[in-house]
């Protein structure tokens, strides 16, 4: 969660930007005696540009309302931001159901609005319902569960669920379709809050039209690749998000079919705001021109993954994949045209990763990826030797397969 929106923020890859971890469920004594139930890993550094920084710079009021643990302004996600309304208050007291409700946050959300803040601002508006223990409000959950007759309950879901990347085995076909139900029921929950805060924004008497952008920070597993949560692996059941822009007569109603990622999102944001990015580092792409109907900027779309080894994929616009796993290097090829559940990799998908540091090429000139400010003591290995973000580590005979 830390990492995705870090990277909705600034526009960079995760090991670009630096927050590539976050929370580590472990309690550990802080120097004052306490105990904190979470250790932190790692936050974002203070010399990224993020999105909020660089609207207020241009006159914006910026707020944001998180909900979460994972979201929390230890890990550094409150910068630029005049207000940082979020969930957990003292990290002393947090754990893994430290949340509030879609209707808490929007309550408050909706409180700051009737102030009438100055214009033009940026809003973020961060929901966690859909977030295990999958716990859906009476009445959002009934449609997806009705007819389950088993032993399961909603407080059962995060032991089953929190698998951390490991092999689930003899759950039952009927205790997996109500898992689903409820996270089905918490989605359909979030939605009505989505739905109650655009009504909200809709009644606001404003001096222009509201840019509106939805999306997600992640998807989430179900025994698709024989496991469950998130953030352990690459497939596309937790790459996949929507991604939606509403803007009344400015952007044009359609959809674009293209690949896009969520580091496109706040340089598309200043190139509609009518802001120029200037010297920022941003590894995105300003959408307008593939909203406006032409072909897309970048022909690859990356993901990373650190809570199980380091993992990387790239997918390529002729819909080839590659999904390496640094740790136990080796790399999967998936052709997601014939194959869209990733569930047969091409020939010689378990063959070690191959040639050494040395015999890789610079992608960035290779792949098309803007060149970026990098700090050298962000990116060594525990070793202290120097490791180059993804995707400068794509091969050329890998290159060769995404084609």
């Amino acid at each position: 969660t830390g990492a995705s929106i870090a990277s909705l923020l600034t526009g960079l890859f995760p090991t670009v930007h630096g927050f590539d971890a976050g929370i580590k469920w472990e309690s550990i004594r802080s120097s004052t005696g306490e105990t904190l139930p979470f250790q932190i890993q790692k936050t974002l550094p203070s010399y990224q540009v993020t999105l909020a920084e660089t609207l207020r710079r241009h006159g914006y009021t910026t707020a944001a309302f998180v909900s979460s643990a994972e979201t929390s302004s230890i890990f550094g996600l409150g910068q630029g931001f005049d207000i940082y309304n979020e969930a957990l208050h003292s990290p002393f007291n947090a754990s893994r159901s430290s949340r509030r409700t879609g209707a808490e946050t929007n309550r408050q959300v909706l409180r700051w609005l009737d102030t009438h803040p100055a214009e033009p601002f940026l809003l973020f508006v961060h929901y966690d319902d859909p977030r295990s223990p999958y716990h859906p409000p009476p009445g959002y959950s009934d449609q997806f569960t009705a007819g389950y007759h088993g032993a399961l309950t909603s407080e059962d879901t995060a032991s089953i669920v929190e698998s951390q990347g490991q092999a689930i085995t003899n759950l039952p076909e009927a205790d997996l379709d109500y898992i689903v139900g409820l996270y089905d029921g918490e989605i359909r929950y979030v939605d009505a809050q989505v739905g109650r805060l655009l009504t909200k924004l809709d009644q606001l008497v404003l001096d222009r039209e509201l840019l509106v952008v939805l999306t997600s920070d992640h998807g989430e597993e179900f025994l698709e690749h024989g496991s469950t949560s998130h953030g352990y692996t690459l497939y596309d059941e937790q790459l996949l998000v929507p991604l939606v822009m509403h803007w009344p007569g400015r952007l044009p109603a359609r959809r674009v079919e293209q690949q896009v990622q969520l580091i496109d999102v706040f340089p598309t944001i200043l190139d509609l705001s009518g802001i120029d990015a200037g010297k920022l580092p941003l590894q995105g792409s300003s959408l307008v021109t593939l909203i406006e109907g032409a072909e897309s900027a970048s022909e690859y779309a990356y993901a990373e993954a650190v809570r199980k080894g380091e993992q990387a994929s790239v997918r390529s616009g002729s819909g080839r994949k590659l999904i390496r796993d640094e740790a136990k290097d080796t790399a999967q090829f998936f052709d997601l045209l014939s194959d869209p559940a990733e569930r047969r990799p091409l020939e010689g998908a378990a063959e070690p990763a191959g040639p050494p540091p040395g015999e890789r090429t610079d992608a960035a000139a290779v792949l098309n990826v803007p060149e970026f400010r990098v700090e050298p003591a962000e990116h060594q290995d525990r070793g202290g030797r120097e490791r180059l973000p993804w995707p400068h580590q794509v091969r050329h005979d890998e290159r060769a397969k995404l084609r």
